[in-house]
């Protein structure tokens, strides 16, 4: 990989995870972070996504999928794997409790698709993905609730960097 970041070093107001959840309150402050680091951002807008349907609208939509993306999760594989990223990548998914909340399959699905991505693309998985090189994908959840962390969150006792 060309340029990775340690998250846990360079935002600990994060604290640990593959998967970052940050309070919706706190969006300006993740932006600056991931601007400050170099990434390039994409933006899920988890206010539109309700169901397997919106959720599929609202990623062809973001990824900037092709007209004919069949909006189901074999589709989802294909086309993402097919996205050329040239520099680290944060997708940040707002209101990302929203769908949560109204479809937890659907959400988990999502979830665990970003999470094999992530893998794929900073290893280089030629059969999964098409890229050049490795490079590094982070995926944002915003939302509200205790899950969801703001920078001036104090860090639970035995998380260190």
């Amino acid at each position: 990989m060309t340029h990775s970041v340690w998250m846990r070093q360079a935002m600990p107001w994060l604290g640990p995870g593959f998967i970052h959840c940050v309070h919706e309150e706190a969006t300006g402050a993740l932006r600056e972070d991931l601007d400050r680091l170099g990434f390039t951002e994409v933006t899920l807008d988890g206010a539109r996504m309700t169901d397997a349907e919106s959720f599929h609208a609202e990623a062809k939509r973001a990824l900037r999928f092709p007209d004919y993306y069949g909006r189901n999760w074999d589709a989802f594989n294909e086309c993402f794997g097919e996205i050329q990223f040239r520099r680290p990548t944060a997708l940040v998914w707002t209101s990302a409790d929203r769908l949560a909340a109204a479809d937890l399959k659907t959400f988990a699905e999502a979830i665990a698709i970003f999470r094999s991505f992530q893998d794929k693309f900073a290893e280089r998985d030629a059969d999964s993905v098409e890229v050049a090189q490795p490079v590094q994908i982070e995926l944002f959840l915003t939302g509200h609730g205790a899950a969801f962390r703001r920078p001036d969150d104090p860090l639970t006792p035995g998380w260190s960097l």
